[in-house]
């Protein structure tokens, strides 16, 4: 009796084991199941597109209540549309990139302010694309809105901006009452869904009327976009020469996109915080006082060309003729460009524009690195390193100094697998970049002796990574097979 009961419990004891494995994987499984359906009803929530949208626009700067205003929107994370008038950005460079790297938007307002319906067409189009031309040197090839000085245009006018044109629809005439309650009154009364909020940067009331205005209908409900933000949310595709004053929501109301260029985290954080830091020391890359350095977003040809002069130490004289159609010659960015175009470093355009707002990719930026070396007497040498895998993208022309970058330690350790020929480079990149070419400047056999590698550690580094990936995928493959089994056996 006793052995039978022994065998009972036995038997029993097996039965439970087999239940509780069953119970344990189905409890996991909907663990895991409500853990991913918690994390979607959250992203869910989060993403959720606001109802109440507004875009606050600043008219007629920059001027030096543009620097609090800026540092009040950061505050509150609130981005607004600037519209600049052409002939004050070369006093405020650093404030328009400033706008730039913390994702406000950047538009016209003519370059003298010009009331552009007593004006021809000719000049019309002369006033629009010559502040295209300053806005887009400090802040690249961005989409380009434009406003009408006081608000002023016929068919004329229209048909001669080559670009959206902006109106609005909440006006507190800030500019004519100077006065801060008054400016944040009828912002707060006026207010509602979609509308396009115009004040001026000139003046000391008006930001502060606005800022306090912001605070208001934050707490209302309301989020503050820029007017692309507004028009894309609202589902208008924007067209040249057609006039937008607000953006009610009418039945589409998108969530915001996502801006993949703003980085969130410290930049002490970056892996090149190091090198921006340094560049920042030297001056070589300036910003407004309180700005932010945007590390992942594309550098320009003209901000390239701008810190390689600073760095070889280039004096700005700001009356520089460089010959290239988009550079005036007392654009803040020109000196530096002319001293880069006399020295070979950089090229014109076949269409004689030197691209001042284009990005770069990795093998221009290598081609001009290796110019700027030549220039300061280091020599390429010509050493052949083995191929990368991906060569067949890289330009005949750019070959060569990529081969010498290799080498010598420019491209270094898991960059030499890939070379990635087109990627855009963004500003963290290019500060890393040049502060490599400076160090090989000082001393270079000493860095291709630190930093540099032969030909068969290179051969040793692209076959470890070929033989660890096939070890990593073998690995991967009996690892699911083995969980497969042991499901298979439970059940």
């Amino acid at each position: 009796m006793k052995l039978q009961n022994h065998i009972d419990i036995e038997k029993w004891w097996k039965d439970m084991k087999k239940i509780l494995k069953r119970t344990f994987i189905a409890v996991i499984c909907f663990c895991m199941l409500m853990s991913n359906f918690a994390l979607f009803a959250k992203a869910a929530s989060v993403n959720k597109p606001s109802d109440k949208l507004l875009a606050i626009t600043f008219d007629d700067g920059p001027s030096k209540y543009t620097y609090w205003l800026l540092d009040r929107l950061k505050e509150r994370n609130v981005k607004a549309t600037f519209f600049i008038v052409g002939s004050r950005a070369n006093t405020y460079f650093d404030v328009i990139e400033r706008m730039y790297d913390e994702g406000h938007q950047i538009a016209g307002h003519t370059f003298n302010h010009t009331y552009l319906t007593k004006v021809s067409g000719e000049t019309v189009r002369d006033e629009v694309e010559k502040t295209r031309i300053y806005l887009a040197a400090a802040g690249g090839d961005r989409t380009y809105y434009v406003r009408c000085p006081g608000g002023l245009m016929n068919s004329t006018v229209k048909s001669n901006i080559h670009a959206p044109i902006i109106s609005w629809s909440v006006d507190p005439e800030d500019w004519k009452y100077k006065d801060a309650e008054r400016v944040k009154n009828h912002i707060v009364s006026a207010a509602k869904d979609g509308d396009i909020i115009l004040v001026h940067d000139l003046y000391k009331t008006s930001v502060e009327g606005a800022v306090e205005a912001i605070d208001i209908l934050i707490e209302q409900g309301y989020e503050f976009v820029t007017v692309e933000e507004l028009l894309y949310r609202r589902g208008i595709t924007p067209q040249n020469g057609t006039v937008y004053s607000s953006a009610p929501n009418k039945g589409t109301n998108l969530p915001a996109k996502e801006d993949s260029t703003l980085y969130t985290k410290p930049l002490v954080t970056h892996p090149y915080y190091n090198a921006i830091q340094k560049l920042l020391d030297q001056k070589v890359y300036t910003l407004d006082a309180g700005g932010e350095f945007a590390p992942e977003k594309a550098i320009t040809k003209g901000m390239f060309a701008t810190m390689l002069g600073r760095l070889s130490g280039v004096r700005p004289n700001y009356n520089s003729e460089t010959g290239c159609s988009d550079v005036p010659s007392n654009l803040y960015q020109a000196p530096f460009i002319e001293w880069g175009l006399e020295n070979n470093i950089f090229n014109k355009n076949p269409d004689g524009t030197f691209g001042i707002s284009e990005t770069i990719t990795r093998e221009q930026m290598i081609t001009y690195l290796t110019r700027y070396l030549a220039l300061r007497g280091v020599e390429m040498s010509s050493y052949k390193p083995p191929s990368y895998q991906d060569q067949s993208i890289i330009s005949a022309w750019a070959k060569e100094s990529v081969d010498f970058c290799k080498y010598a330690g420019i491209i270094r350790n898991a960059e030499t697998t890939n070379f990635d020929a087109q990627k855009i480079v963004t500003k963290a990149e290019a500060c890393e970049y040049i502060c490599r070419v400076n160090e090989i400047i000082n001393d270079p056999q000493k860095y291709i002796e630190e930093n540099g590698q032969k030909e068969e550690e290179v051969k040793e580094h692209v076959e470890d990574i070929k033989t660890r990936q096939r070890s990593f995928s073998s690995g991967l493959f009996k690892l699911i097979r083995k969980i497969f089994l042991k499901i298979a056996s439970i059940f």
